[in-house]
């Protein structure tokens, strides 16, 4: 049986602009991964990093 591997990530921080979440999906399609998913949540984050919203 084969197997399926995904990035699962965060969108927070340098992750927090959508056009470098982007860049990063491409390349893992390109690298032949099977899935990328993004974290869907709500961040009350106390050291002010920037947050994307899915």
């Amino acid at each position: 049986m084969k197997g399926y591997y995904a990035i699962n990530m965060p969108v927070f921080h340098e992750y927090a602009d959508p056009r470098a979440v982007a860049q990063l999906a491409r390349e893992a399609e390109e690298a032949g991964w099977h899935g990328f998913f993004i974290w869907d949540h709500i961040l009350f984050d106390p050291h002010g990093l920037s947050v994307a919203d899915p």
